[in-house]
């Protein structure tokens, strides 16, 4: 029979009961029982769970992500900020606090910080091709194009079947008007993936810019054929 949610709590995360009426000072046990009840969407029980993780342990990081984590799921960002950035102070080589905080920043709008943060993951991991394609994004955000395409080269240079760093640094060649490397990366996609169907309708999209209708026109009804209902116009 399937248990229902309206249930004891205790019935769902035993173990880590059980462990802390054993040690009620182990804190790790307390915030692994919270992400139990963010599951089960006890969200009252699991900040009470996150708050005890940390009085009983605050100079340590985790429990301070971990609750910046809980407030991020619940839409609170200002909150998960500060609890990534307190997170950060206690273990400044924490990379997912700032991969987190770099999250919450981007959902509050905040595309230099978010960038900042990024930087920083970089400067702790230099082949971390994923830092060098989020800032990217934002420096995409930001319309600083040409410091876009170069996080987005240097993603490149780290894999370079990562499409979407073709795709994305194809937009930016053609934000800064450099029309024919903009149609190299969007083609060397479809090459690659002849069912991306963006990557045929951002194609067209130069075409159009360099009045080459005819191959506009065909790119506009592969994309259209591949399900991308915009191009279907």
């Amino acid at each position: 029979m399937r248990a229902s949610t309206s249930s004891r709590p205790d019935q769902f995360n035993p173990d880590y009961t059980y462990v802390i009426k054993k040690n009620p000072s182990f804190a790790e046990a307390f915030y692994n029982r919270g992400f139990v009840y963010v599951a089960m969407k006890q969200y009252g029980n699991a900040l009470k769970d996150f708050n005890e993780a940390i009085r009983l342990n605050p100079k340590e990081a985790e429990p301070y992500y971990h609750r910046g984590v809980f407030y991020h799921q619940k839409g609170d960002y200002t909150q998960a900020v500060q609890d990534f950035t307190t997170a950060i102070s206690l273990d400044p080589k924490l990379a997912k606090a700032y991969q987190s905080r770099a999250m919450a920043h981007h959902n509050k709008g905040d595309y230099n910080s978010a960038l900042q943060d990024y930087t920083t993951l970089i400067s702790m991991n230099p082949k971390d091709l994923k830092s060098y394609y989020n800032r990217g994004i934002y420096y995409g955000k930001l319309e600083q194009y040409a410091l876009a395409i170069k996080d987005y080269s240097k993603a490149l240079e780290l894999d370079a079947g990562y499409l979407k760093a073709y795709m994305n640094r194809g937009i930016a060649y053609y934000k800064i008007n450099q029309h024919e490397l903009a149609i190299k990366d969007f083609t060397h996609v479809i090459n690659m993936k002849p069912s991306y169907a963006r990557a045929y309708y951002n194609r067209a999209q130069v075409y159009v810019k360099k009045h080459y209708y005819n191959q506009a026109k065909r790119d506009y009804q592969n994309a259209c054929r591949l399900g991308l209902k915009e191009a279907c116009r």
